[in-house]
């Protein structure tokens, strides 16, 4: 029996009061240790998609404030030049804090017979270029319904950005966010583009 006890005590088994063996399942040293190895890692994942996740819906809300500032920017205008088109792209710069949005800037018009057409558009493919302005009067399409009546017109400011999260390296593709923003002319039936 003694050799017996000294054997588990020297194999590191620990034993009772009388010399039995202890049951594995009552010793609880280190439990913790392994609780916190197999839980720590999850966590540690969790708060990294918490941290990408309000990062991405940082940017989708500011792809939404370039679109809403700078068409607001235009409809408070009674007419509008390139020069002035550069200056609301350079401020939608500023609110975006980073490069790759792409900008358009659009007028759009309902006539007597409801046909909707497109009085002018001016786009950037990155903010820090200059415009490319088009007077087109093609047919538009993809206006809400009910937006516009006859005789009115709008101004739509369209948005496009390329988001790659932190951790893109590690993920195939990204997201793009687009927005749209439309407001009325304020000073006029429709803003004029010189």
């Amino acid at each position: 029996m003694a050799a017996k006890l000294w054997l588990l005590r020297r194999v590191g088994i620990p034993t009772g009061r009388w010399g039995r063996a202890k049951s594995w399942p009552a010793d609880e040293r280190g439990s913790a240790a392994i609780e916190a190895a197999i839980i720590l890692p999850l966590l540690v994942l969790i708060f990294l998609g918490m941290v990408e996740m309000s990062q991405a819906f940082t940017v989708k809300r500011r792809v939404q404030n370039v679109a809403s500032s700078t068409a607001d920017l235009v409809a408070q205008s009674e007419t509008v030049t390139t020069s002035d088109h550069n200056d609301i792209a350079s401020i939608g710069a500023q609110l975006m804090l980073s490069s790759g949005l792409t900008l358009t800037i659009t007028s759009v018009a309902e006539d007597a017979q409801s046909k909707v057409t497109v009085q002018w558009s001016c786009s950037w493919s990155s903010l820090s270029s200059s415009a490319n302005c088009t007077a087109t009067g093609a047919a538009y399409t993809g206006l809400p319904s009910g937006l516009l009546n006859p005789g009115q017109s709008v101004i739509i400011g369209q948005t496009t950005y390329p988001y790659t999260p932190s951790i893109g390296e590690f993920l195939k593709g990204g997201l793009t966010f687009t927005a749209s923003s439309y407001y009325r002319p304020r000073l006029a039936a429709a803003v004029v583009k010189q």
